[in-house]
């Protein structure tokens, strides 16, 4: 079995998905960032994300999946130190 360090970026390709949501909503509704906090913005925000997290694919979220044999190599082999993941 293996001992799953709670906050180890490395072995969470939810970070990376994370990033990829963040940066096409940013690239597809660049008017969010300047909106004002109220409900009006949320609901925007939250259809935006909808329609990015629609678009994704499975075959991004299966790489994802199938990349943690080489995340978990890397860290192995980096002693825990820092690998490009």
């Amino acid at each position: 079995m293996l001992d799953w360090p709670l906050y180890l970026p490395d072995l969470n390709p939810i970070e990376n998905l994370w990033k990829l949501l963040k940066e096409r909503i940013c690239a597809d509704n660049p008017e969010l960032s300047d909106m004002p906090k109220n409900a009006a913005s949320y609901e925007a925000l939250v259809r935006a994300v909808i329609i990015v997290w629609d678009e994704f694919k499975e075959d991004l979220l299966n790489r994802l999946m199938e990349s943690m044999v080489r995340r978990l190599e890397a860290v192995v082999a980096a002693d825990g130190w820092y690998t490009k993941y």
